[in-house]
């Protein structure tokens, strides 16, 4: 539900709902999207729900008063009972409606790179607030899964109590469902931009006390081959000696161009890893988290760890621990064009 791409593909290629009726739940942040769900291959409602609650009393209302807060967010008279409710990750309206309905059987579609690396409760379980609903059936604590689908089970570094299932790669015709839903006009930008930076989260530069533009200062000898694509939270964020990518379009449908030419730069992005996720595609990538995230700190092990299992079926990835090495490392990929 959050991440509105990773939804409906992955609801494409889970066999098991041919031919059922569906409702689709999406932020209002998307309402900005062309989407166009005739080509759907699902009978489906759309609705879209506000995605920001406002104060933890704004928060607690709309936990305690399930149905007529849901009903609220919906615009709708009447709630429906479902029997399943599908979801790509945790956000306070999937959370509600999973808690309104206690008997559906709650599924996990993969939600990018997050999902192999941490079990998604795990941020939530230090929390007074949920502790505290959790025995009145309300909250992210007390929601239980009965099944995840994802693209790499054996690349995942968390135990999982539930049964995991395979996602095949997006096909030939898959893919030109999504073109369809999605307005995707084809484009050669990645064709002609060799080496592709990430930007990350604002968040990480408050939390680790770093700034980007030092990062991107290590590709200015590079600068002809680069191209930026900006994470959701940096749009307002001004690259003026860089080329940026500003098509607008879905990188989940873009990075099928990716090459093993490429070179995708980043702090840790699950931007990076899409071409090989959706599309099996092999390529290099340099994370670049070893230079920003303490040693001791969570996200740096957990990064470690997923590099670690990565590195048995994706070789060509590369973590430099100083700028030095970090253009030895570009230098090496440079030359291998």
């Amino acid at each position: 539900m959050m991440n509105m791409f990773d939804y409906i593909k992955n609801i494409v290629c889970v066999s098991e709902l041919n031919n059922v009726s569906v409702d689709i739940f999406l932020s209002d942040t998307m309402q900005k999207y062309s989407l166009d769900l005739n080509p759907f291959p699902l009978r489906s409602n759309v609705y879209f729900f506000p995605e920001q609650i406002h104060g933890r009393l704004h928060k607690i209302k709309k936990y305690i008063c399930l149905g007529s807060e849901l009903k609220k967010d919906l615009n709708q008279h009447d709630l429906k009972k479902y029997d399943w409710i599908i979801g790509t990750g945790y956000n306070n309206f999937f959370i509600r409606l999973c808690n309104y309905n206690r008997n559906a059987e709650v599924i996990l579609l993969e939600d990018g790179i997050g999902t192999y690396m941490n079990e998604q409760r795990h941020q939530y379980q230090k929390s007074i607030f949920y502790k505290m609903i959790e025995p009145l059936h309300r909250g992210p604590l007390a929601l239980e899964f009965t099944k995840l689908y994802c693209y790499h089970p054996e690349i995942m570094c968390i135990q999982n109590k539930f049964p995991i299932y395979t996602l095949p790669f997006l096909n030939d015709s898959d893919f030109c469902t999504l073109k369809k839903i999605f307005s995707y006009l084809d484009t050669e930008q990645y064709y002609q931009d060799r080496i592709i930076y990430f930007t990350s989260d604002y968040t990480w530069e408050v939390q680790y006390s770093f700034h980007e533009f030092n990062l991107l200062d290590m590709l200015c000898d590079y600068k002809e081959q680069v191209i930026i694509r900006f994470h959701p939270h940096r749009l307002n964020r001004s690259y003026q000696d860089y080329k940026v990518d500003t098509s607008n379009q879905f990188w989940e449908l873009q990075c099928r161009d990716i090459s093993e030419n490429h070179i995708l730069i980043g702090i840790f992005s699950t931007a990076q890893f899409s071409p090989y996720l959706f599309y099996g595609k092999h390529y290099n990538i340099i994370f670049l988290y070893k230079l920003v995230f303490p040693t001791d700190s969570y996200l740096y092990q957990q990064c470690e760890k997923t590099v670690g299992i990565m590195k048995k079926d994706f070789p060509d990835i590369y973590v430099p621990e100083s700028r030095e090495e970090f253009h030895s490392v570009m230098e090496k990929l440079i030359s291998n064009k």
